[in-house]
């Protein structure tokens, strides 16, 4: 068949194409999508209001629990405030979980936190071990939720 008079503007699309694919950064653009998103943070908080738990499974203790997840007099305490006394949310007054922060990384990201309090670190009275990480739940709750923002950012990225 004799070339089509079409033929060189469409090598000339695809040559642009491939020069924006060779441009293309995946990492620049899920860290530009994450940027945007506060579900990390808000599925720490989720998990930590509802169920108490560490991004591992295991329950949250206060270091000077005896039989629950809280001494005996801290239960008294939360029951008088109308709080939450069988997990523990580390949302007392509410500062630390608004202090969640998302930092990116190069290639990852990290949840931090201001754990200060009034009288000392949360620290203090919780080992902090796996806490502010996501669960693997957790993890693919996320990509299902940025997935349609990121191709939409890798379509914009290379132009089609």
């Amino acid at each position: 068949y004799p070339p089509s008079k079409q033929t060189p503007g469409f090598k000339g699309k695809l040559s642009d194409l491939l020069k924006r694919l060779e441009k293309f950064n995946p990492d620049k653009v899920l860290t530009e999508v994450l940027k945007e998103t506060k579900k990390p943070e808000e599925l720490i908080k989720d998990r930590l209001n509802k169920k108490g738990l560490r991004s591992t499974g295991e329950v949250i203790k206060t270091k000077r629990a005896h039989r629950g997840v809280y001494a005996n007099r801290t239960i008294f305490i939360k029951i008088k405030k109308g709080q939450p006394y069988k997990h523990v949310t580390l949302k007392d007054t509410g500062e630390f979980q608004k202090s969640f922060e998302k930092k990116l990384l190069k290639d990852a990201f990290q949840v931090e936190a201001n754990s200060k309090k009034p009288d000392g670190m949360i620290e203090d009275n919780v080992n902090f071990e796996n806490i502010l990480n996501l669960s693997e739940n957790e993890l693919s709750e996320l990509v299902k939720e940025i997935k349609p923002d990121y191709l939409e950012a890798v379509r914009d990225s290379i132009g089609v």
